[in-house]
This record gives structure tokens, sequence and C-alpha cells, in this order.
């Protein structure tokens, strides 16, 4: 049982993005809720906002910008960065599909302190 278990651990990201009608949204899903908290916080907060999106594996292969569902929600309302951009970040920055590894956490937060560092609107 173990050996499915991780088949199909190993296997689900290939196959909700093959297929994506085989993985219906339940009524109940919880990203509802925090999308629509996001929307609130968004809607309320005067404080200057940065996001970054943070791109797993698949995604940095593919040169596919991450969060794209999230995107809708906050541009223009928030400054975001996305870390796909940075120059130095690749799939050697990875410990598995989605965690940085040293390299990839040290790139992380000279981003991050980099973001922080520069004038933003919005």
């Amino acid at each position: 049982s173990h050996v499915f278990y991780l088949i199909r651990r190993l296997t689900w990201a290939k196959r909700k993005q093959l297929f994506p009608f085989m993985q219906p949204k339940l009524p109940d899903d919880p990203a509802d809720d925090w999308i629509r908290s996001t929307q609130a916080f968004l809607d309320q907060s005067s404080a200057r906002i940065i996001w970054l999106l943070y791109p797993d594996r698949h995604e940095t292969e593919t040169q596919s910008l991450p969060c794209n569902d999230l995107r809708a929600y906050i541009t223009g309302r928030a400054h975001i960065v996305d870390v796909i951009h940075g120059n130095g970040w690749a799939t050697d920055c990875y410990s598995d599909d989605i965690h940085p590894n040293s390299h990839g956490r040290k790139f992380l937060a000279d981003y991050i302190a980099k973001a922080l560092a520069e004038p933003v609107t919005a």
C-alpha cells in the first residue's frame, strides 16, 4: 500500500495537469475561503502589500508564471514580485518539486530583501 501511495503522490501534479476534469472542485473547497479572505484583506488594507509569487519546479522548467488564479485578485492592488524572473532561479534551487534547497533558500532570502528595499507603489 505504501508503494501505491508513493506512486499517487509522485504523479499527482502531472495527473492534475493532464486530467483536470477528474479533479472536480468541491463545494466546500477551503481555497474559496482563502480567496474570499484575501480579497477582503486587499479591500480593507491601506498598507504596502508585496506578493512574492513562487513557482514550483514544473513552472520553473516551463518558465510559466505561478498562481494565475490569484493574480486576478491582486493585480493592480499590490506589488507582485515573481521569483521566476529572478536572475539565477532555476531547477537546481529545489530539493523536491516545491521546496527550496539551501541554495534556493538563500536566493529567496536575498530576493525578498531586495523587494522590500525597493520603493513600491500600489
